[in-house]
């Protein structure tokens, strides 16, 4: 999408959000680390190229569809960047209407009480959901905030285990390798350092290029302040 409406990338940025990478062409399978490579390093390219920045694409991607691969995620570990997932669906890519979504996506925020949330608001249901998901959240005490990569003058800040318990039960002990894993590698590619977390009540709306939102808890990322 990045290659196709450029001005949209630019536009996305120069409004403020953050722009990440999701692939050239969103291929919907698992590839060869070869094949994945390409794929993304034309995505990073695409962006750069749309934006006339390097450094304001950042060092994030996402797999299409979540099909995560180990190999895949090593070749972007070693690149400096960070693999992106997501906790829930809201299923908005479904024929189901823009009410349904909302619903779907607060009912399974609560149920877990924090996380990362997938929508894509390509879909005009997304788009009429979006402003009652976070009406919603807002109400309910979440705090929408924009993730931003982490920099000199915007350093990460440290988690706990504890932080990452998604409600966690009475006398529930978790340990550390129960945690989703924190990456703790340089960011070579953008010479900047890892992203960090600043609070751990904190939600998180951020926006991807292949026009995606999330709201979420992100694992290695600043917050840069509540979006309105």
């Amino acid at each position: 999408m990045a290659h196709a409406y450029p001005g949209m990338v630019l536009r996305v940025y120069d409004e403020g959000h953050t722009v990440a990478n999701h692939t050239q062409n969103h291929p919907i399978r698992k590839m060869s680390v070869d094949q994945a490579a390409r794929e993304i390093e034309e995505g990073f390219a695409s962006l750069r190229e749309a934006i006339g920045d390097p450094q304001a694409v950042s060092p994030l991607f996402r797999i299409p569809g979540l099909l995560r691969q180990k190999s895949v995620e090593q070749y972007l570990a070693a690149h400096g960047d960070m693999t992106w997932s997501a906790d829930f669906l809201a299923d908005d890519w479904t024929r189901i209407n823009n009410s349904e979504v909302a619903r779907r996506a607060i009912s399974r925020i609560e149920a877990r009480g924090r996380g990362i949330l997938l929508l894509h608001d390509i879909h005009a249901r997304t788009v009429l959901a979006l402003p009652e998901i976070l009406n919603e959240l807002k109400n309910r005490g979440y705090k929408i905030v924009h993730v931003v990569p982490a920099a000199a003058d915007r350093p990460k800040t440290a988690t706990s285990a504890e932080q990452w318990v998604a409600r966690p039960t009475p006398g529930q002990h978790t340990s550390p390798s129960q945690m989703r894993p924190l990456r703790q590698e340089v960011s070579r590619r953008h010479g900047q350092e890892p992203p960090g977390l600043k609070s751990r009540s904190a939600t998180v709306s951020c926006r991807l290029f292949d026009v995606l939102s999330f709201i979420a808890q992100c694992e290695r990322c600043t917050l840069s302040g509540e979006n309105q």
